[in-house]
């Protein structure tokens, strides 16, 4: 019970309960999250005193648990609220929420999908909000799952111009060019061998620059495995606390033979896989 001249409460603890129910209590789990956050701003307001302010940590947690379940609606009508809601600025969106929608969006089998993960970036940047890898990555993936291999494409030579620029620090990493890989093996496009060829090239060449740190790390944080790849808060901290990471890895591998194994020409794909990494390449498919 929130209780006048408490001192028990502070935002991050907020943020972690909310957290908390969101995995824990089924589909309705961020519903119940957001009620339970609307209630204690509700009984701030009896007893006279502001316990703990909710901050976007605390949102950002039952965006996540949204984005969990595929509550995409939810998820961009709570990021709506957030925009316009009269508080102060720590409870705004920031890159993380955003990261959180996109992630849901991503993860849909809404048709105009990448549209609106796309208008979600552009009012990103017109708020002044950076987006990060985690971001990139959603956008990527919106691209990706519908085969949307040419556009995908574009992104992530967007995303590389601005790495070199110096306005993307932490990608693009394996998981953005293993989403592109594998929009590339989703289509029917002829050039799919070739446009996969370039990629892995450009990952190995990557690699070989020293921006991974180690073969574990790559595949924890950049190879797309594990039950944390799609949570945006964890990314967003791990990010953080690495360089970019590129290698590649099983699932680059899978993606880049689908291409070759789509056009009948899967002797040719285990070659190049061969000469561009000096891997051996078993049949994993």
């Amino acid at each position: 019970a929130l209780q006048k001249g408490e001192g028990f409460w502070s935002q991050k603890m907020l943020g972690i309960l909310l957290g908390g129910i969101t995995k824990c209590h089924g589909r309705n789990a961020p519903d119940r999250a957001l009620a339970l956050l609307d209630r204690i701003t509700v009984r701030q307001q009896e007893i006279g005193e502001v316990v703990v302010t909710p901050n976007s940590f605390s949102y950002n947690a039952i965006l996540a648990g949204y984005a969990k379940h595929g509550l995409v609606r939810r998820a961009e009508d709570l990021l709506h609220r957030m925009h316009h809601q009269d508080t102060d600025e720590d409870s705004k969106p920031d890159t993380v929420s955003y990261s959180c929608v996109m992630n849901a969006i991503s993860r849909s089998n809404a048709a105009d999908a990448p549209k609106r993960a796309k208008a979600l970036l552009e009012q990103m940047l017109s708020s002044k909000i950076l987006p990060d890898v985690v971001t990139w990555n959603s956008l990527l993936n919106c691209y990706a799952n519908r085969g949307m291999a040419k556009e995908a494409e574009e992104w992530l030579e967007r995303m590389e111009t601005l790495q070199q620029k110096t306005l993307l620090t932490d990608g693009p990493n394996t998981i953005s060019y293993n989403s592109v890989l594998n929009a590339w093996a989703k289509s029917d496009h002829a050039d799919a061998p070739q446009r996969a060829k370039e990629l892995l090239s450009r990952m190995v060449a990557l690699q070989d620059e020293g921006d991974t740190t180690g073969e574990e790390e790559g595949r924890g944080r950049g190879g797309g495995d594990g039950d944390d790849k799609d949570d945006p808060i964890k990314h967003s901290k791990q990010n953080k606390k690495s360089g970019v990471q590129v290698e590649p890895n099983k699932i680059t591998q899978t993606s880049f033979l689908l291409c070759f194994e789509k056009n009948n020409c899967m002797q040719e794909g285990y070659d190049e896989w061969e000469r561009i990494t000096h891997q051996n390449s078993p049949n994993i498919l």
